[in-house]
């Protein structure tokens, strides 16, 4: 019951409570009966008690969350040790070991996949040109423009991996209008956008001949482009 109230406390039900999920939960439920973990896999108990790495999802601060944490399991709680516990009890109770609940791939799928995807060279034309030019792949347009360092890690999803450090410039186009084209100039703020990063004051320069890494987003964990190029300035 204790877990349950916990779980119920989380955004997990908005896909994991029939009740709220429209059309059905997915994979497990919490109002299932008479024990609702019996309806989730053996991988899904090891994301719980943060055995297999979810950390791809991403998690608030617990001062920050009412004292909910993620880092030390999969489902959120109030009470790491108390959760991790409780889903490492019913791991042994169906004979997995914590080597193989640990040995279950990274969640995540293609949020997981984008995080670590590689960077290739930019295609013609898209980068920053001399003129402060910022263009990506020009079929596609974007919600969320990143100018950063070229050994910054891959933006991810909110709440604490989508301003990756390294970033020098976010571009975020408010949830009320409509994606940008490419070719917006670099450090300013089209209508209907505003600049995420830096909080305050103006984009930093960049160098001539320097490399930079470009990533644009159609939308949260949709990626349009993924590249790095060199600044020819003027």
């Amino acid at each position: 019951s204790w877990v349950t109230e916990q779980a119920r406390a989380t955004a997990c039900t908005c896909c994991h409570d029939s009740k709220q999920a429209k059309d059905g939960p997915s994979q497990w439920a919490i109002d299932s009966g008479p024990i609702w973990t019996d309806t989730a896999s053996d991988a899904a108990i090891a994301l719980f008690a943060g055995l297999a790495d979810s950390s791809i999802f991403g998690a608030f601060d617990p001062a920050e969350n009412n004292g909910f944490q993620r880092a030390m399991t999969g489902l959120p709680s109030d009470d790491g040790p108390r959760m991790r516990a409780f889903f490492v009890a019913e791991l042994e109770r169906r004979g997995i070991s914590a080597e193989k609940a640990a040995s279950f791939p990274p969640f995540g799928g293609p949020l997981y996949a984008n995080m670590h995807a590689a960077p290739g060279a930019c295609a013609r034309g898209e980068g920053v040109d001399a003129n402060g030019l910022v263009t990506w792949d020009a079929s596609t347009k974007a919600r969320y423009v990143y100018v950063l360092d070229v050994a910054a890690q891959n933006p991810g999803v909110p709440p604490n991996f989508d301003r990756p450090a390294g970033t020098l410039w976010r571009l975020d186009v408010l949830a009320s209008q409509g994606a940008l084209a490419s070719g917006v100039r670099y450090g300013t703020t089209p209508p209907g956008s505003f600049q995420s990063i830096p909080a305050t004051g103006r984009a930093p320069a960049l160098e001539p001949g320097k490399a930079y890494h470009l990533y644009a987003l159609r939308d949260v964990a949709v990626v349009a482009t993924n590249c790095l190029f060199t600044y020819a300035g003027k």
